[in-house]
């Protein structure tokens, strides 16, 4: 209990100086260890995989079907550009790990403008849509 009285001392007085030290909000996390070993897993298998290889569709909320490579973390979408998006449009890329361990894109967020200075992977487009969007099942 010695330890739980000296952090709740801490965050009283962290509370109390919110002010002073310009703190907006406080929020403390615990991370399970299959979590942490799930990233450390994730990014070992983004570092050792050729992304030529590992292409993978992605159907878009739109109906557009891409590949992209599987380590992608921001994909251009083709042809998106226009006078009000002049960069195009993008999706962030949402890995996961499948039953096996294998790294697997498990979806995207909304089509969003392309932020100035981010560097994207370009898809490619494909003309037949597939049936999923994802290939994490």
């Amino acid at each position: 209990m010695f330890h739980f009285d000296i952090h709740q001392q801490f965050f009283s007085e962290l509370e109390k100086r919110e002010r002073e030290f310009g703190i907006k909000k406080i929020q403390l996390g615990l991370g399970t260890l299959e979590a942490v070993f799930l990233n450390v897993a994730k990014k070992a298998a983004l570092q050792t995989f050729n992304p030529k290889e590992n292409m993978k569709l992605l159907t878009l909320s739109s109906g557009a079907a891409l590949q992209v490579p599987l380590g992608a973390e921001y994909v251009k979408i083709p042809g998106s550009e226009s006078h009000r998006n002049r960069r195009g449009l993008m999706v962030d890329v949402f890995r996961a790990q499948d039953d096996t361990g294998n790294l697997c894109i498990s979806g995207h967020s909304a089509e969003n403008p392309v932020p100035p200075n981010l560097l994207l992977t370009t898809a490619s487009q494909v003309t037949a849509a597939g049936n999923t969007s994802c290939c994490c099942k």
